[in-house]
């Protein structure tokens, strides 16, 4: 039988997660506990966490177009949730997930000018030595 683990959010919401969707994180798996704090992340985005854990370990071998289709709506969110997501899945070392969110960030910056990133994605907060950096190669 498998164990199951809780998880808990800072609002203090508790997802109870199979031992085969928690064991995608790092976090849980190098934990002796089986009820794990992660703070903060809200419930609505570790709930999406959760989420995505559960689909990917019902899927464990398979790499078919229905989870790439499922993983490319999945990431199509709005810039916030997009971040609070990334805070949430590497608090939790969940590097796949880590990976396609991250590259989501990428794609919605590819082939746009720095001035249009700065305007359009003002979360992404670059300093201002960075800024004058990438002002002077061009960006």
């Amino acid at each position: 039988m498998s164990r199951v683990f809780k998880l808990k959010s800072s609002d203090n919401e508790t997802f109870e997660v199979e031992e085969a969707a928690a064991l995608l994180s790092e976090t849980i798996k190098s934990s002796s506990s089986t009820e794990i704090t992660v703070p903060n992340v809200k419930a609505e985005i570790l709930g999406k966490v959760v989420e995505w854990c559960n689909k990917h370990a019902e899927s464990e071998g398979t790499k078919d177009q229905l989870i790439k289709e499922w993983d490319a709506e999945f990431v199509s969110v709005d810039q916030d949730v997009l971040f609070k997501l990334i805070t949430a899945a590497d608090y939790l070392q969940i590097k796949e997930l880590v990976d396609q969110l991250t590259q989501r960030v990428g794609d919605m910056i590819k082939a746009k000018t720095f001035k249009t990133v700065e305007m359009t994605y003002p979360t992404f907060n670059v300093e201002r030595e960075v800024q004058e950096e990438l002002k002077s190669l061009g960006f």
